[in-house]
């Protein structure tokens, strides 16, 4: 039987790699996800079911401790335990607000009864961005065409920056992805990262037909004639996760590989705790399998990150939510965990002034 102590080397950084993972941007997984479509053959109408195992199971039986910080965790939390929020306002029609996932895993995909009434309802539909229903090339396009972006400095290879070992590593993980490394031998490290950690039965899925939860919301929108709307801008989510100093993305760019196929476990537990809604426990989650795997906490460096990453995008889609909600009868969707906090949609939007009830 599985168990969980001892069962990971220590990296460096990885409670950065593991906040990123959780808040990780559709424009990225998007075009990546598009790659591996290519490198992962599948059969349409092939039944397909992602690898990893829930560890929560494994915590309650041999970590119960961190059980009770998770839940700890959970319970101080404001707004931790909801996916569909109703927004009101007087002198317009109720909106909404859905926490989503980025994957393509059915489950997730198939949302709950509520939320797709709702979405169903709606005359206008809000994504984080609105161009992730585009042709992946128009996405490579904005993050190729600006090497701030995407490109190390000018005559510089990953090579330069990783010792022997490591490039090792890193070459093993892109060979079981099907990416050779001289492909992404110039790129950012954060972006050959966010390849490493993109589940392989999410291009299966992609590959067989389905589509990221955020692509299918946006293409029903459009096939229904719904208005569709961004809350951010390309260029301003690559620029929120490239805000991680280039020593850091190199630390998570190894953890990433290192981690290699147990990944799979994270995403996993990711996944059941957002079809439970317990949306509040999932970054307590982390933080407690950051421990377990001895990987150190975080420091200044971090934190500055995490507010670029989540809290600045967060202040920045509610300035933008305004006007949508103020015209009624909206539909909002964004990053499950995006939601929760004091620092979350949910309690901003109450700051200025709107109703926020929990329905789902």
């Amino acid at each position: 039987m599985k168990t969980l102590s001892g069962q990971y080397e220590a990296e460096p950084r990885l409670r950065m790699l593991l906040r990123t993972l959780s808040a990780a941007h559709l424009a990225f997984l998007v075009f990546f996800i598009a790659i591996l479509t290519v490198a992962v053959e599948t059969a349409r109408g092939q039944e397909i079911v992602c690898g990893g195992e829930n560890l929560m199971p494994l915590l309650e039986t041999d970590h119960p401790e961190a059980i009770a910080a998770i839940e700890a965790a959970e319970a101080e939390t404001v707004n931790g335990n909801g996916l569909l929020w109703r927004i009101e306002k007087d002198g317009v029609a109720p909106s909404w607000l859905f926490g989503t996932m980025h994957v393509a895993d059915p489950r997730i995909t198939a949302m709950t009864p509520a939320a797709r009434e709702a979405f169903e309802q709606a005359d206008v539909i809000a994504v984080e961005v609105k161009e992730i229903g585009d042709n992946p090339e128009k996405l490579a396009g904005v993050l190729f065409g600006n090497p701030e972006f995407s490109a190390l400095p000018e005559g510089q290879t990953l090579g330069d920056i990783l010792d022997e070992e490591e490039t090792a590593v890193l070459k093993a993980a892109l060979r079981r992805k099907g990416v050779p490394y001289i492909s992404v031998s110039k790129m950012r490290p954060w972006l050959v990262m966010s390849m490493l950690s993109t589940r392989d039965c999410d291009a299966k899925h992609m590959q067989a037909g389905a589509t990221l939860l955020d692509i299918k919301l946006a293409g029903d929108a459009a096939d229904s004639g719904k208005k569709l709307l961004g809350l951010e801008a390309i260029e301003e989510q690559f620029r929120a996760i490239n805000a991680a100093p280039l020593d850091s993305q190199v630390d998570m760019l190894i953890a990433t590989a290192a981690l290699d196929d147990r990944m799979e476990d994270l995403h996993e537990t990711m996944t059941a705790l957002y079809l439970e809604h317990r949306i509040a426990a999932i970054m307590p989650m982390l933080a407690e399998m950051s421990k377990i795997y001895g990987f150190p906490d975080g420091d200044a460096e971090t934190a500055i990150f995490e507010d670029e990453l989540i809290n600045k995008r967060n202040r920045t889609m509610v300035e933008r939510a305004g006007a949508i909600i103020d015209e009624g009868n909206a539909f909002l969707a964004v990053g499950a965990l995006h939601l929760p906090g004091d620092d979350g949609l949910v309690e901003l939007l109450r700051k200025d002034g709107y109703k926020l009830t929990a329905v789902d």
